[in-house]
């Protein structure tokens, strides 16, 4: 409704005031809501027209289109300065994980588990300590 209006303000320089004029602009506007698949009837698109045309000419003539209708426009940088701008990716930090050594009663170092849920590795007996003793 606002893109039909403004373009009808800048065809005519003037706001549509007859009834005849407001028909021109909501027929429009219902072929397009036609055009994108939905059904509407005629006479609820016009009523909604009628209903918002005064606010719609007002805010047009103070503050033209409202800004999500209004055409995206490009900057326009040059080759240089767009790839200066570009961000570089972040390199993730690595984190640094302390291992920890698994222990139990049996193993002095636990490598791993077998599917069964075994565990596996260095005994304290093979690495010729008692258990839980410490290391000079």
């Amino acid at each position: 409704m606002y893109l039909e209006t403004e373009r009808y303000l800048q065809e005519t320089k003037q706001p549509p005031e007859t009834a005849e004029e407001m028909n021109l602009i909501s027929e429009q506007v219902y072929r397009r809501i036609q055009g994108l698949g939905f059904w509407i009837p005629y006479e609820e698109v016009a009523n909604a027209y009628r209903k918002k045309c005064p606010h719609m000419i007002l805010r047009l003539q103070e503050s033209g289109l409202p800004q999500h209708l209004r055409p995206k426009e490009k900057p326009i940088h040059s080759d240089t300065a767009a790839k200066a701008k570009k961000k570089k990716p972040r390199r993730k930090k690595k984190q640094e994980i302390a291992p920890l050594p698994e222990q139990d009663d049996i193993f002095f170092f636990i490598a791993g588990y077998t599917s069964g849920g075994t565990p596996y590795g260095v005994t304290w007996e093979e690495m010729g300590l008692e258990p839980w003793e410490e290391i000079e």
